[in-house]
């Protein structure tokens, strides 16, 4: 040992110095959470994925993604001794899928809904919370006789499946759709038949605002405002 390493005057290299050999427990070299320099592996700043850092393999010891009793990803059991406040445990926070408070069809300590237990009756709709149970594989309900939303099978503005219609995807011949059959409309200033009508809020005559339909090229050419 030289004489200024006896002295506390060390010629450090990150963590280490190059004369005595002394190390410090700062200003390491990490390399995947271990130092380069002294052999130090870090307790932070790892790069966790799930229970594991991904860079040196270290697996943590706590933020455990726990499902009751045990964590999803690495087995691992949970060593709280719980104190439940129904379905939340007041130490650990973790959630039980047992003793809910529920209010219709949602629990009050954690807000989980219930799949089972409605209250159905005879129709599609739960008394205590409203949500809505639909029969049946066509677009209509069989029980209450209702379109089932997002269920339909569109051929351009007609379901093949039960024949509702929509005002768009119209298939135009000249001035009538071949699948719904409405007749293409008419702009309210040139008279001019469009499938494509906007609606403008502009002069509509004798000094008076108002909304009208008209078609792309009135609108362009400001005769709304010429009414």
């Amino acid at each position: 040992m030289g004489l200024l390493c006896n002295l506390g005057i060390h010629t450090w290299y990150f963590c280490k110095c190059k004369k005595c050999k002394k190390t410090r427990d700062t200003i390491h070299k990490w390399s995947n959470c271990k130092c380069s320099v002294c052999d130090k592996t870090r307790d932070e700043q790892h790069l966790w994925f799930k229970c594991k850092c991904m860079e040196c393999g270290k697996p943590r010891e706590d933020s455990h993604d726990w499902d009751y009793e045990k964590c999803k990803h690495c087995g691992k059991l949970n060593p709280c001794t719980h104190n439940w406040n129904g379905c939340i445990c007041t130490k650990c926070n973790i959630k039980r899928d047992a003793e809910h408070s529920w209010d219709k069809c949602k629990c009050t300590v954690c807000g989980d809904k219930r799949d089972i237990e409605h209250s159905w009756g005879e129709g599609c709709e739960c008394s205590k919370c409203g949500i809505i149970r639909h029969h049946g594989d066509t677009c209509k309900c069989t029980v209450c006789n209702k379109i089932k939303e997002g269920n339909h099978d569109w051929d351009g503005c007609r379901c093949k499946r039960c024949s509702t219609t929509r005002d768009t995807e119209h298939k135009w011949d000249k001035e009538r759709c071949l699948a719904c059959g409405k007749r293409m409309p008419s702009c309210q200033l040139c008279g001019n038949k469009t499938p494509e009508l906007i609606t403008a809020f502009g002069n509509v005559g004798n000094g008076l605002f108002g909304r009208r339909n008209i078609c792309p090229q009135c609108l362009t050419t400001g005769r709304m405002g010429q009414a």
